[in-house]
């Protein structure tokens, strides 16, 4: 009788130091508000031997069960809740010249507030990397998708490594007159597409290479 109440003690302790830890990775995640309601979704309604981790354990076909983006996403994918991420685009020109290579620059993925995305952390504490994620990016004129005709490629996707691409194999083939005045870069997540936010550039103007001569003539 006595071990079977030390057990249930024991049992009782680690609960209390599983939702501790589930709390703070959901909020590391999530924003408040979803990290809350997945929470609750998990524990009040899951009842009182539920356990989150071994759940997550069982469903998980990652090497890494405690990494738990995949997972966490598909238990919350009933919640309606507004995207918390978006792209943070560094180092983008405004204007450039025709066939010349497109100054490099950077797309990253933060939360909606600018803030830095926390890392998952595994079970024994350590930080993980941040999931990749997939995104196609796009060249429209004031009418249209032209990337092809202005990029010379079909469609152009890029993975955001640890939350971070740099885009440095442009050359645009037309300049932005033809097109209306200007283009713009649209930049559509593949991954986690409920979660992050679309994103547009300010107009881009496309000068032509008689510019360009022109320019480096002056310069």
């Amino acid at each position: 009788m006595a071990n079977a109440t030390k057990r249930e003690e024991t049992a009782g302790v680690l609960r209390q130091a599983e939702q501790r830890i589930s709390w703070g990775v959901l909020h590391r995640i999530f924003s408040p508000s979803v990290a809350e309601a997945v929470f609750n979704g998990f524990y009040l309604e899951g009842g009182e031997g539920y356990s989150l981790l071994e759940d997550i354990e069982n469903e998980s076909t990652n090497p890494h069960p405690a990494n738990m983006r995949d997972v966490v996403s598909k238990h919350a994918s009933g919640l309606e809740e507004a995207p918390w991420l978006r792209f943070e685009v560094l180092d983008l020109k405004s204007s450039h010249f025709i066939k010349s290579p497109f100054p490099t620059f950077t797309i990253s993925l933060v939360q909606n507030d600018g803030q830095p995305i926390d890392p998952p952390i595994d079970q024994d504490g350590t930080s993980l990397t941040i999931n990749d994620v997939k995104i196609r990016i796009e060249i429209h004129n004031k009418w249209a998708n032209v990337t092809e005709e202005v990029l010379g490629l079909s469609e152009v996707e890029k993975v955001l490594v640890n939350g971070k691409v740099c885009i440095n194999d442009w050359v645009f083939r037309d300049v932005s007159h033809k097109h209306g005045g200007y283009f713009k870069i649209h930049i559509v997540p593949l991954d986690f597409v409920d979660e992050i936010v679309e994103w547009w550039s300010v107009p881009l103007i496309v000068h032509s290479d008689r510019s360009l001569r022109r320019w480096t003539a002056n310069n």
